[in-house]
């Protein structure tokens, strides 16, 4: 419980592994007793229905996934698809670089990976595209993202 003393509802979590590869099992399991709730999780995916961030999931305590992937997770395309859970969906490699730019203090960037595929006004179950800007840069394409910051 210590490791978590400092996080609050609504706070912004960014949670380590792949699937159910090196997850934070720990970290995840006190997030889940002490009912810390509205939680924007940033991570690769949102684990299986009872177990990893599916924990989370289950107890309604995540109101946000930023994620590559979104699997096999019932309860998550549930509350998805039911508007219970906002999902921004994003490729691996622009979710990685997010990351990076974050923990270097860089607020945005631009990307090749997305031009070319046209940004909906609703995609992904009904939510809204936004923050979308395509470039032009030394005759390559790039669309702008911004990092991922906690």
């Amino acid at each position: 419980m210590d490791a978590i003393y400092d996080i609050h509802d609504g706070a912004v979590i960014m949670v380590g592994g792949f699937g159910l590869v090196s997850i934070s099992e720990n970290l995840i399991l006190a997030l889940a007793e002490k009912g810390i709730k509205n939680l924007t999780v940033i991570s690769n995916n949102c684990g299986v229905d009872d177990w990893s961030l599916g924990l989370l999931l289950k107890n309604q305590q995540i109101k946000k996934m930023i994620s590559s992937y979104v699997g096999e997770n019932k309860e998550f395309e549930r509350q998805v698809l039911s508007g219970e859970l906002e999902l921004e969906i994003v490729s691996l490699g622009t979710l990685a670089e997010r990351i990076r730019a974050g923990g270097a203090g860089i607020t945005a960037f631009y990307t090749p990976a997305g031009v070319g595929t046209p940004p909906h006004p609703r995609h992904l179950c009904g939510q809204t595209c936004s923050g979308v800007q395509l470039k032009r840069i030394v005759l390559h394409s790039r669309i702008s993202s911004r990092s991922s910051r906690m």
